[in-house]
């Protein structure tokens, strides 16, 4: 069994007021139920930094972290990164992966995502321009059987 979640950084912004590009909340109309073990993986992205910000070295690559997805380890400190992304074009990052990395998903029951974007240095991206769109697969594991026969 597989669900595709589609989000955009700026969807909730009438739950939450304070949603950014970089730091948002989802709320999702549908809760999303997951039993036995599920595993997410990042199989979109797409977010432009903003034209009138100057581009520093550290701003080349942002971590994506997600508030479902057990800790991984980055930098020594456990943190619930879902995904690194090198910038792939002249303002932005634009992915459409083949082969996610899958990641371990710590709740049964989604009804609000937080995602938030850190730049390398750990400062959040607040370079990006909204809305940044993101693409999650959840596959329930292994991913070979059929949750029905379980």
């Amino acid at each position: 069994m597989e669900r595709y979640v589609y989000i955009r950084s700026d969807q909730s912004n009438h739950y939450f007021s304070d949603n950014q590009v970089y730091k948002f909340k989802v709320h999702l109309s549908t809760p999303l139920y997951l039993p036995g073990v599920w595993k997410v993986g990042l199989v979109e992205f797409e977010a432009r930094r903003g034209k009138s910000r100057i581009l520093k070295k550290d701003d080349e690559a942002v971590y994506v972290f997600a508030n479902i997805c057990k800790d991984s380890i980055l930098d020594g400190t456990e943190k619930p990164l879902l995904r690194r992304l090198q910038m792939n074009e002249k303002n932005g990052w634009s992915y459409i992966f083949d082969k996610p990395i899958y990641l371990p998903v710590k709740r049964k029951e989604i009804i609000e995502l937080e995602i938030y974007i850190k730049a390398v240095d750990g400062a959040f991206a607040t370079f990006l321009e909204s809305p940044a769109y993101m693409t999650l697969h959840f596959k329930h594991y292994p991913f070979f059987m059929d949750i029905d026969s379980v």
